[in-house]
């Protein structure tokens, strides 16, 4: 009142204390959730609980949960240590359960985050422990027998990966991967074959693998692919090739086949499969009955002409010079050095120049180039 009557601006004094904050809070910020969340959003959890909640969330009975999560899954295993959180909330069991789901979405990335899984240690180790293998190759409909071609394309990443691996590889060739892979790469779309012949070729590293490729017939089924229209697909098809004839039966086997579309790759427009063509001659010309062969094949003159863009690329600086020629370089000296080991060949290396090209190589700073130009050129000046 007298505060009033001075003309003073007064205000009630509010209650103070710690009980008459708590009193407030209550009464005016405390309010309920008006923005409910979605039935089907992804909530994160964070910290120890962000990977079991993510894992859990991949197997939910919701369709756009499962494609959500898994999405989230595929971004957050980018990271080594995320990934390693995931593998212990039991990532990977998830993953195989995903991997045969009934939408094409699901399918395809959990196909894709058993891919990248398998780029890693812990992936690889859980993926065996798991029984991701029979997901991959053995499940009817599902991995590399799926209709859809991406699900296809990420299963066929995924035993690649899991093959470097020892021994990924070894239980890859027990559960017969090698059969499978055969009968996928003769069925394959062109564009997915040269995938299913890398996973191949990376079985074939093991003894054992190599003796499944050959009781199954894979030479039969890799040899057509060296023509395909697909520069991928015949790439690999020539490394598979190199591969798969390490022993002298199956050299003589692929000689007469395989040699005129290897010499018609050493033309192919391709770098790498250049380099792969001249990968499978050298392997396969070790046989004498192929260097016969490669007579009538014209392989001398392809070899020839193959080797002009190596003494270009020789008399380049040392620090411009491609790397993938210079080897492509020692491959294609190699097989010279076999090839003339048989009268009609030295006697065209001899004619037509090739000998004056090798020599350009003997003061190479690339030792195996230097020492098989040696080589080379001895066999091409030989006499009897």
């Amino acid at each position: 009142m007298i505060r009033q009557r001075q003309g003073i601006a007064w205000t009630k004094e509010e209650p103070k204390g710690i009980q008459a904050n708590l009193e407030h809070l209550v009464s005016v910020q405390v309010k309920p959730n008006v923005q409910p969340v979605a039935e089907d959003a992804l909530q994160l959890a964070y910290g120890a609980a962000k990977a079991p909640k993510l894992v859990s969330e991949i197997c939910s009975p919701l369709l756009k949960l499962r494609q959500k999560a898994l999405i989230q899954v595929i971004k957050t295993m980018a990271t080594p240590k995320e990934l390693e959180m995931l593998l212990a909330a039991g990532l990977v069991h998830a993953l195989n359960t995903a991997a045969k789901d009934d939408d094409d979405i699901v399918r395809t990335s959990a196909n894709l985050a058993l891919a990248q899984a398998a780029r890693y240690p812990g992936g690889q180790k859980a993926m065996l422990a798991n029984g991701s293998i029979e997901v991959l190759i053995e499940s009817d409909g599902a991995g590399i027998y799926s209709e859809n071609e991406g699900v296809r394309a990420h299963a066929l990443r995924a035993v690649l990966e899991l093959a470097k691996n020892p021994d990924g590889c070894r239980a890859l060739i027990q559960a017969y991967a090698v059969k499978v892979l055969i009968a996928r790469i003769s069925n394959e779309v062109p564009p997915l074959q040269g995938l299913a012949l890398m996973a191949l070729q990376q079985l074939m590293v093991q003894r054992d693998g190599v003796a499944h490729a050959i009781s199954e017939g894979a030479m039969a089924v890799i040899i057509p692919i060296l023509s395909s229209q697909e520069q991928l697909a015949r790439e690999k098809a020539a490394l598979a090739l190199g591969a798969l004839t390490t022993e002298f039966p199956e050299k003589r086997e692929a000689g007469p086949s395989a040699l005129q579309p290897l010499v018609t790759m050493l033309a192919d427009e391709a770098l790498s499969a250049r380099h792969a063509a001249s990968s499978a001659l050298m392997s396969l010309t070790v046989e004498n009955s192929v260097k016969e062969l490669a007579i009538g094949a014209q392989v001398p003159e392809a070899l020839d002409v193959a080797l002009d863009e190596c003494v270009r690329n020789e008399t380049l600086p040392e620090g411009d010079r491609d790397k993938l020629i210079s080897a492509l370089t020692v491959n294609l000296v190699q097989t010279i050095d076999q090839v003339a080991e048989h009268p009609k060949a030295r006697r065209y290396f001899k004619s037509k120049g090739t000998l004056r090209k090798l020599q350009q190589f003997e003061t190479s700073s690339n030792i195996h180039v230097r020492k098989h130009t040696s080589k080379a050129i001895a066999q091409i000046t030989w006499m009897p």
